[in-house]
């Protein structure tokens, strides 16, 4: 019977390994934007949550504690693993809260043309800075460095969706014009709204 326990202990314990692998953020593609972000943090704290749910069913700690008592070498590595996932669905819980409020400015964000870029932008920062600002985990220098690559990652998208290369290849020199020199004003602008927080606050660098 203890060597039943051990390998449930051992099951369970694998199982978490592979979550807390699995579940890394170096997941998303490099062009990954800001929705992309909030799909990660949605994803986690709906898998953590469900697995620390698990983790304290009635028959988990019983055979935790049976095996406690049989001073089993396998409890150690498997409580600390318990409490890395309870930390983490506790982090994914709190990160999703308030990167949510990012979600209705992102899509309109993801649906604007090159042109309209620029006027929603301060608004997405200012709720960026206010989630930074005010979050008990999403507020290191790494996470807020990697939100604003990934909002350049949507800008560069918008702008290279506006651009039709068929066009230019047939010719329509007037319109294809106009898109490349509306993405180069929207890729300016936002380089300038970028600087401008930046000068403001230096942990923004």
């Amino acid at each position: 019977e203890r060597n039943s326990l051990v390998g449930s202990e051992m099951c369970i314990r694998d199982r978490l390994k592979d979550v807390l692998n699995s579940q890394d953020m170096s997941g998303l593609d490099e062009t990954a934007g800001p929705l992309e972000e909030i799909d990660f943090w949605k994803s986690r704290n709906k898998d953590l949550m469900g697995i620390s749910k698990q983790l304290n069913k009635p028959s988990i700690k019983k055979i935790t504690r049976i095996l406690d008592l049989a001073k089993s070498s396998y409890v150690a590595s498997f409580l600390k693993l318990a409490k890395q996932i309870q930390d983490g669905s506790k982090q994914a819980e709190n990160n999703l809260q308030f990167l949510l409020v990012l979600k209705d400015p992102c899509h309109e964000l993801a649906d604007a043309k090159p042109s309209e870029i620029g006027k929603l932008l301060p608004k997405i920062i200012n709720i960026i800075r206010v989630i930074w600002t005010n979050s008990e985990f999403y507020n290191t220098r790494e996470r807020l460095t990697a939100m604003f690559r990934k909002l350049s990652n949507e800008v560069i998208r918008r702008c290279c969706a506006s651009i039709n290369l068929e066009h230019i290849f047939d010719g329509a020199i007037t319109s294809s014009k106009k898109a490349l020199n509306e993405c180069i004003e929207c890729c300016n602008s936002w380089k300038d709204i970028y600087s401008n927080v930046s000068a403001t606050n230096k942990n923004l660098d």
